[in-house]
């Protein structure tokens, strides 16, 4: 930063505008003059202010980039199908898998035969099909699974306040077998 230029005009001293790069600070009463200290608030303020809209405007260049054979339209044909709803969270155990969620029917791809299975549901990962033993009873969607460290149970977290029929407020850990409170 380059100070001010301070002159001599008929007896009077007279401030000129300093140069902080690109920027130029001007005198008044709203700042006033940095000082020791560098660039004012405002100043400081107004830059970051800009950065940030900058900097949102700007594209992010990986979501513009091209992946033509990642995933298909169709990634796979045997997974279970939820018929209303979404699925927020997969989760892999063995060769069993978890899909948590906020829907309350599913089906076998390869059948008609509709299910009411609400919120969890587990399903093999070779075949597709779904597990009718894993049958946990929640009131409320799923939005985070976890595996526990003993590989025989899983977390879940959600919008639920009753698991099998007992309280549990938004966390509950449950059989990975038969989805029975642990």
């Amino acid at each position: 930063m380059r100070p001010p230029r301070v002159h001599l005009n008929a007896g009077r001293i007279t401030r000129r505008a300093a140069t902080v790069g690109p920027m130029r600070i001007l005198p008044g009463k709203q700042g006033g003059w940095p000082g020791r200290r560098g660039i004012g608030r405002t100043s400081v303020v107004f830059a970051m202010a800009l950065g940030c809209l900058v900097a949102a405007t700007a594209p992010a260049s990986a979501v513009n980039a091209t992946h033509p054979t990642v995933v298909s339209e169709d990634p796979a044909n045997h997974t279970p199908h939820m018929l209303d709803g979404t699925v927020y969270k997969v989760l892999q155990i063995g060769d069993r898998v978890y899909a948590g969620g906020s829907y309350t029917r599913v089906r076998n791809a390869s059948s008609t035969t509709e299910y009411a299975r609400r919120y969890l549901v587990a399903f093999n990962r070779v075949t597709g099909q779904l597990d009718l033993a894993f049958n946990p009873v929640l009131d409320g969607a799923v939005h985070s699974l976890v595996a526990a460290p003993d590989g025989r149970s899983l977390y879940a977290g959600g919008s639920f306040r009753t698991v099998n029929g007992t309280t549990s407020r938004s966390v509950t850990r449950l059989d990975a077998a038969t989805g029975a409170r642990w």
